[in-house]
């Protein structure tokens, strides 16, 4: 379970890793379209343009295209799969970061336990109500990252949190703490 503290949920170590497995995927995407790269180019040498011999004309066509599609495929797959999700955890740090935030203080009502998928990632949802209990209109609906530990909040915990739009930056319980 995750510590309870009024320190940013999102340390710089988070996003200098996220910032390396970018980097990571990219340099096998690069490589990978080399690699494409490198079988067309020996493909239309093969085919012997300066000839008068057009025998190697048709294969030489076939061979691009299937090394095209297959290449395109598996680039887009892996872009889409692989990197797509750490450019949004990305995205969603830096917004974090640079956004306007604000403090809210109030009692848990729910802290789901299952994932809720939101803007490209996953995040659980947490619902804290600010004024009056029976009131629905002063309950927040808030996003725990699901990338990060759990904490264990029980239903009607007080609480403080900081957050960004309903993103949360850091989560303070106020049960246990000494005035």
């Amino acid at each position: 379970m995750a510590e309870i503290c009024m320190t940013p949920l999102h340390s710089e170590q988070i996003q200098q890793d996220n910032d390396r497995k970018i980097k990571s995927i990219r340099a096998r995407l690069i490589a990978w379209l080399a690699l494409g790269a490198a079988l067309i180019a020996a493909a239309l040498i093969w085919r012997r343009p300066t000839s008068m011999d057009t025998s190697r004309e048709l294969p030489a066509q076939l061979i691009v295209t299937g090394i095209t599609i297959l290449f395109g495929g598996v680039w887009i797959l892996l872009h889409g799969l692989r990197l797509g999700p750490h450019l949004a955890y990305r995205r969603f740090l830096r917004e974090l970061q640079s956004g306007l935030s604000r403090e809210e203080e109030g009692v848990v009502i729910r802290f789901d336990t299952d994932t809720t998928f939101r803007e490209g990632l996953n995040f659980y949802q947490l619902v804290i109500n600010v004024g009056d209990l029976k009131a629905e209109k002063d309950e927040r609906l808030l996003y725990w990252d699901a990338a990060l530990p759990r904490p264990a909040l029980e239903k009607g915990a007080r609480v403080r949190a900081k957050v960004h739009g309903n993103d949360l930056i850091c989560l303070e319980s106020l049960e246990n703490r000494k005035e």
